[in-house]
């Protein structure tokens, strides 16, 4: 799939939606597609559908727009799938299979067939946020889609020190970056910065950790009672 406004032309209703939990990659995945065909397709019936991601996100344009009851009347036209295969989906499954076509964008290795009726999968690429890049017309790109993309990406790459950052995640990154938005101060909100909940639970985390295979990996589990004592939800565990 070379241009995704291909694939949706004459479409009149339209459902995006990610992975249970959404991390930065899913969420920025998901809005950029939706402010892109918003902007595209201003007559189409567009619902974004995500259980409530973190607040950190909320800088992202039309992120109150984001549907968390999981409700939509009519079957859609097209359902499009980011970030994951159709049984991560969560409630939002029952929607990709009513739709009358689906599209599934992701990068997981697991995934490398794809879910949908039309798909792009590349497991090399560093995040569901590049991909989308890859098939979005660059003409309508504007600062808002391309913040909600190099979220994704930065969350996906760890600030692009992973080992999935490519030449090409580079080059991505610095298109992206040309349009104006400050993203110095969106990597410290969205990616530093932590709450003090939040810092809490990493340390009740650690706290009962414990370290396997010769120490290279570090396990924990935080119990449901735990989270309410301090306080916290999924959304708080990134």
């Amino acid at each position: 799939m070379k241009n995704i406004s291909e694939v949706l032309e004459g479409v009149k209703t339209i459902g995006i939606g990610g992975h249970v939990r959404p991390d930065g990659d899913c969420v920025g995945s998901c809005m950029a597609t939706y402010l892109f065909l918003k902007k595209t397709m201003p007559k189409a019936d567009i619902r974004i559908f995500l259980e409530q991601p973190a607040d950190i996100f909320s800088c992202i344009q039309d992120f109150d727009l984001i549907d968390t009851t999981f409700q939509m009347e009519a079957e859609p036209d097209v359902f499009i799938a980011l970030d994951c295969e159709k049984t991560r989906l969560g409630e939002a499954e029952k929607i990709f299979d009513k739709a009358k076509k689906t599209i599934n964008i992701d990068h997981h290795i697991s995934n490398e067939h794809g879910c949908g009726d039309v798909n792009y999968i590349d497991s090399k690429a560093s995040s569901a946020s590049e991909l989308v890049y890859d098939v979005l017309d660059k003409q309508y790109l504007d600062e808002e889609i391309a913040k909600a993309i190099y979220i994704g990406m930065i969350h996906d790459t760890g600030i692009f020190q992973y080992s999935n950052t490519s030449p090409k995640t580079l080059h991505t990154a610095a298109d992206l970056i040309s349009y104006g938005f400050d993203f110095p101060t969106l990597i410290d909100k969205t990616f530093y910065e932590k709450t003090y909940v939040q810092n809490q639970i990493l340390g009740r985390a650690l706290l009962e950790s414990i370290m396997v295979l010769d120490s290279r990996c570090i396990i924990s589990a935080i119990k449901k009672k735990d989270m309410k004592f301090y306080g916290v939800g999924p959304s708080d565990l990134d």
